[in-house]
């Protein structure tokens, strides 16, 4: 089973618990949409990067413009 998700800023913390249980192949839209304010240090992205080393998860590397402010559309 595949599962995609689209989640922003931490709210992949609250879900990786689950998600590491499934056994599914997960994948994230929109490099799973970090806030660029918080940096690399932020719970949500630290959370996509520990799911990443399951090698189950994919990231998208799609709509970057949908959060990162300074690439115009």
């Amino acid at each position: 089973m595949l599962v995609q998700f689209q989640v922003e800023g931490d709210q992949l913390v609250a879900l990786q618990p689950v998600l590491l249980d499934s056994g599914a192949q997960l994948v994230f839209d929109h490099c799973g949409r970090p806030i660029p304010e918080r940096g690399l240090g932020q719970a949500g992205f630290a959370a996509l990067l520990s799911l990443g080393g399951t090698r189950r998860a994919y990231v998208k590397l799609s709509a970057v413009a949908l959060f990162a402010p300074s690439i115009s559309a």
